[in-house]
């Protein structure tokens, strides 16, 4: 209120009201910078991360074991890595991972759920007939409902020969993924988000974990049953930057003790005449024969090797 006899200072109130202006641009722009402060230490992880699971996603998509949801005008894949999977595509996926696409593909499978949407049956089916997955109920599969983490490292710990409920409990899958070398302690109970980018990385690790009381990975598995070349694999590793999740894989041995065909489940001495008509292509050698049968290879009956 203006006393009678005396004028308004504008003056005055022009710069009390620039201070005030300039004190809230000032508050605005500091807030902003400690924003950035905050999310800076960020960004690098998390584009870290990105680049790991595109590495991945790369990697397994080279070996066939890793699908795009479509292609690129120019023809890369589609990866859709910061999505959330379904349980549909996380099963589609494992049975890519373990390169039983076409065999599921090609099987009349019977499975007790009504909710399996026809394209997935066969994947579902598959992994079903196999133990790596259950229903949410007696006829409930709940293929449209989000993968959670615990949920794929079930999955994949299932194809790599262990039992839910007696080597590791499900939803705490990740205890052991860690000890295998598959996860990094990313994953935990608090864990909410699971992204096709994290099955990527997951898979691609997965391939150099040791099944269950054997010696192979999963990667000399699927080398042994031709599903993939040693050379192809190890190139997958060089173009993507990295080497897998775990140890490396070594090359497929050209000499040693015994001798057996990727075509095939024996193995022979090699001058046995059925060891002679193995292709150089084909051959896989092992030093010993417990080395052969704990990769799934059977003595010859005609030269009964290591007896």
């Amino acid at each position: 209120m203006v006393r009678k006899g005396q004028g308004i200072n504008f003056l005055a109130l022009k710069q009390k009201m620039w201070r005030r202006t300039d004190m809230k641009r000032m508050n605005r722009w500091l807030g902003l910078f400690l924003s950035l402060i905050l999310i800076l230490p960020v960004i690098p992880s998390a584009f870290a991360a990105d680049t790991q699971s595109k590495a991945s996603a790369d990697a397994l998509y080279t070996l066939g074991l890793f699908g795009g949801t479509g292609i690129n005008s120019d023809g890369t894949p589609i990866y859709e890595l910061d999505r959330v999977p379904t349980r549909n595509e996380a099963i589609t996926m494992l049975v890519a991972l373990i390169g039983k696409t076409e065999q599921a593909k090609a099987g009349n499978w019977d499975i007790p759920f009504t909710d399996v949407e026809p394209w997935a049956r066969p994947y579902v089916g598959y992994a079903y007939a196999h133990q790596l997955t259950s229903g949410l109920s007696a006829t409930t599969y709940g293929g449209n409902q989000p993968i959670t983490a615990s949920q794929y490292l079930t999955f994949v710990l299932k194809a790599l020969g262990y039992e839910s409920g007696k080597d590791f409990q499900w939803n705490q899958a990740w205890i052991l993924t860690d000890q295998l070398g598959i996860t990094d302690g990313k994953y935990s109970a608090q864990s909410t988000t699971f992204l096709r980018g994290d099955v990527a990385l997951v898979s691609w690790a997965a391939l150099d974990a040791k099944e269950n009381g054997k010696n192979n990975t999963l990667a000399q598995k699927m080398i042994n049953e031709g599903i993939f070349t040693s050379s192809q694999y190890e190139a997958a590793k060089k173009d993507s930057g990295h080497q897998g999740g775990g140890d490396t894989q070594p090359p497929v041995k050209t000499e040693g003790t015994f001798v057996g065909s990727l075509e095939s489940d024996k193995y022979h001495y090699p001058s046995c005449r059925y060891a002679e008509k193995i292709l150089k292509e084909n051959e896989i050698w092992f030093d010993t024969a417990d080395e052969a049968q704990q990769a799934g290879y059977s003595p010859c009956g005609v030269c009964h090797p290591g007896t």
